[in-house]
């Protein structure tokens, strides 16, 4: 066979697959009108999110519009509500490309069967809920849907099913604690010694133990004002205070009083999550990962060493000024 029938051939074989892929859409296509997938629904109107994959599914929800979004795989913790809505509103602004298929011939194929799909959605409002099925991508970046209860196949441009996740964790409100920084004025941290940091017209003073306070290392307290101010959790750990365990920290931080409220006292546990045991004559591991309570929160969360460690590893003669030191001039 020569090279010019090769490519005859092969021009034939895309006329046919063409032909094919234009046999699933019905004559109705003819005229067809784009129009939104999702219509008659407003962001503020929806109540509850439902994402399901074949293997896992995560449900989103609020009391009302002006009430934050939680997470109720994650026993209620906080939604990440930009993330939220930005997908809703990606979601609701989706309009229908083109009509792929008019009937449940080809539901299987393009993963859009009721039994068989990428992803399902459900958005519930007061007055009812609103369904669609997402399945195989589509040209131009898009991806195969269907409405619930809906025949029709489409396409839609620009968006892709990992839009909408079915993990929790990818949802949840990494921010387990935040505080202003700037208006910290006392910190209390208590391991197997307390030090009692203050901030007055001079800088930061430190007392270990029972000694006088005296002036402390402004790199150390920024990193400890750091971690404090905003505290970055991995996982949600449920409800339940994590149960008391050797080498736990107890950290009381003052806020003064500012345009969010008056001044107020917030305090957390810190308490090791134990390691996995270490290989017979191996030294035991420091603990990787921590439970974190505050007793502003309903939550206890799991954080990594890294996101703690200025509050768990101090090293005394490290925050005093080496003019403060004894046998120092």
């Amino acid at each position: 066979m020569t090279k010019t029938n090769l490519t005859l051939l092969g021009l034939l074989a895309v006329q046919v697959g063409w032909i094919v892929l234009s046999g699933m859409t019905s004559e109705e296509a003819v005229g067809f009108e784009r129009t939104l997938v999702v219509a008659d629904l407003v962001a503020e109107d929806i109540l509850a999110v439902d994402i399901t994959a074949a293997e896992e599914s995560v449900r989103l929800e609020r009391a009302g519009a002006d009430a934050p979004w939680t997470v109720a795989s994650e026993d209620g913790w906080r939604g990440d509500g930009e993330k939220i809505d930005r997908a809703l509103g990606e979601v609701l602004g989706l309009e229908t490309a083109d009509l792929i298929a008019t009937g449940e011939d080809h539901h299987v194929d393009l993963k859009v069967a009721d039994a068989d799909f990428e992803r399902k959605l459900v958005l519930t409002t007061a007055s009812g809920a609103k369904e669609v099925v997402f399945g195989t991508a589509a040209p131009g970046s898009g991806v195969h849907l269907r409405r619930g209860g809906e025949p029709e196949v489409y396409a839609v441009r620009d968006f892709s099913t990992w839009k909408l996740g079915t993990a929790t964790n990818g949802w949840i409100d990494r921010t387990y604690l935040e505080l202003p920084r700037d208006r910290i004025s006392d910190v209390v941290i208590e391991t197997d010694q307390r030090y009692a940091f203050a901030h007055g017209e001079d800088g930061w003073t430190v007392a270990i133990g029972e000694a006088e306070p005296v002036p402390a290392v402004q790199e150390k307290v920024d990193s400890i004002l750091g971690k404090l101010a905003r505290v970055t959790l991995s996982e949600v750990h449920g409800t339940a205070p994590p149960a008391a365990a050797e080498g736990e920290v107890r950290v009381t931080a003052t806020v003064a009083a500012g345009e969010d409220g008056p001044a107020r006292t917030v305090s957390l546990r810190l308490v090791p999550r134990p390691a996995d045991p270490a290989p017979e004559g191996d030294e035991p591991k420091e603990p990787e990962r921590w439970f974190v309570r505050a007793d502003t929160e309903t939550h206890t969360v799991e954080v990594g060493r890294w996101a703690v460690r200025p509050l768990v590893e101090i090293e005394p003669s490290a925050l005093v000024e080496d003019s403060e030191k004894p046998g120092q001039d």
